[in-house]
């Protein structure tokens, strides 16, 4: 899994402990070389969006790979990181443009382009 993200920290708040339980990596690009190529790992914890685009940018056979397990059944939730100095104005500036975006349909529309040009399916 990759270093930090949410399932890393998700796992060790349940007591799992690293290079015991689970081995992390810095970045996704050789977490599927990884499960490719060595045989002591047995599966990777990765969201099938990114599964797909590591899939398809590794130039692997996506027929290698089988999903057993879906961990969560809810989206995904965006957030912006902003600065502590960041001025409030800003940020609420932000928020709301994000909201309106959402509200529009244009963030499925911008995802949906986005997983056809880069994973070259359109979303389940």
């Amino acid at each position: 899994m990759i270093k930090d993200d949410f399932t890393h920290q998700a796992l060790k708040r349940n007591g799992f402990i690293n290079n015991k339980n689970f081995y992390v990596i810095n970045n996704s690009d050789s977490l599927l070389k990884l499960l490719v190529s060595r045989k002591n790992i047995d599966f990777v914890l990765i969201d099938s969006l990114t599964m797909n685009f590591r899939i398809k940018a590794n130039g692997l056979n996506p027929k290698l790979f089988t999903t057993h397990v879906q961990l969560n059944q809810q989206p995904i939730r965006f957030y912006f990181a902003c600065s502590k100095t960041t001025p409030t104005k800003v940020v609420d500036k932000l928020k709301q443009a994000f909201i309106s975006v959402e509200q529009s349909g244009d963030k499925q529309k911008i995802m949906d382009l986005w997983l056809q040009k880069n994973i070259g399916v359109l979303r389940e």
